[in-house]
């Protein structure tokens, strides 16, 4: 071969492995971001929001998934903003994340879902409804905006709004989790346990988000509460604990189970064991200072143990903390209220 044709030659392969190399470097880019992608979504599922954010902001670096990525991070933001009870923290985050996807697509759907749920767990409602029908106006189809804005109505205390909602979510999907968990929840709290035993039942995606689940078998444990099943309530609150750990509500309602325990047992009571329980709604309410259930049964323990002015003191507390509660709906707040004001009238005048 001639020296001029062997230089051709030399150069054509050299551009064919450039070419090659460009290809399989493009493609290991691709994976690498898919993989990256599916890592955040499962650690979303799994609760790993800190993971979940690390992943989710790689995803941003890229212009292919520039825009998947700032959603999944503001769904991650606002999911460690209500997880964590930093509520205005992490909802301004995800607010700011969202902002940035309808810079890039202004009718993006999910942006204004996220913005509409960042306003929620903000407990700004008003903003809450108009970012969620927003995203319902792009997209009507949307099972999860619309099971969104139906929990938002039932923060409000608008129960026959948030079941429309619902009801239309799972018309659309009918294996909608988290509609499906709140049918089960206004079915219960309207007194029929049945009706929402039969949706809790549907709940049966083995890929459900751990904290769906761990708020369907607390809603299971409280239905088999009401139904005297007292074990078998600590059993299901025990399993929600396991998938969410640091659930101040959870945390607290097995603290009840365990009170109600030592009455049915039948034994004397002893101090020791009610010290016990108390320590452990004293952990709850260090995660969530604000959880106005935590007061009232640490309030009511102190009582058993003979200590009126505790008690009086702990009423006060979840008086001071239920108007801004906000894992109670508007309707529960005013019917604590009167609950603690009967349990503050009860103490005081065990003190006199």
């Amino acid at each position: 071969m001639k020296p001029k044709y062997l230089i051709f030659t030399i150069i054509g392969i050299i551009i064919i492995a450039c070419g090659s190399y460009y290809f399989y470097t493009q493609q290991s880019q691709n994976n690498l971001l898919q993989q990256k992608k599916q890592l955040a979504i499962s650690d979303f599922n799994s609760n790993n929001l800190d993971d979940a954010i690390l992943n989710a902001q790689e995803l941003t670096k890229s212009e292919k998934t520039k825009v998947e990525g700032l959603l999944l991070l503001a769904a991650s933001y606002v999911q460690k903003g209500s997880v964590e009870f930093k509520e205005k923290e992490y909802g301004d985050k995800a607010i700011s994340t969202a902002q940035d996807v309808l810079a890039i697509e202004p009718s993006n759907a999910e942006a204004y879902r996220l913005i509409g749920y960042a306003n929620e767990i903000e407990q700004n409602y008003p903003e809450s409804i108009k970012n969620y029908d927003k995203s319902i106006s792009l997209n009507a189809e949307n099972a999860i905006a619309l099971a969104s804005r139906g929990h938002a109505y039932y923060l409000m205390g608008e129960n026959k709004k948030a079941e429309e909602d619902f009801l239309t979510a799972i018309s659309i999907d009918p294996k909608m989790e988290t509609a499906l968990l709140n049918l089960a929840r206004l079915s219960f709290e309207a007194g029929d346990s049945k009706k929402a035993e039969e949706y809790l039942a549907k709940i049966v995606d083995p890929n459900t988000p751990s904290l769906v689940k761990a708020d369907a078998l607390t809603l299971s444990a409280l239905i088999k509460g009401q139904n005297s099943d007292i074990e078998g309530a600590l059993d299901s609150f025990n399993k929600a604990l396991a998938l969410n750990p640091t659930s101040p509500y959870i945390m607290v309602c097995i603290a009840q189970v365990k009170t109600a325990l030592l009455f049915k047992n039948g034994t004397t009571i002893k101090k020791i064991d009610v010290e016990k329980i108390i320590s452990d709604v004293e952990a709850a309410i260090s995660i969530n200072p604000s959880q106005t259930i935590a007061y009232i049964t640490l309030g009511k323990l102190k009582a058993l143990i003979g200590d009126s002015k505790g008690a009086e003191e702990q009423f006060n507390k979840a008086k001071a903390v239920v108007a801004e509660d906000i894992t109670l709906n508007s309707i529960a707040k005013k019917n604590i209220q009167t609950e603690i004001e009967n349990a503050l009238s009860i103490s005081i005048k065990e003190i006199k």
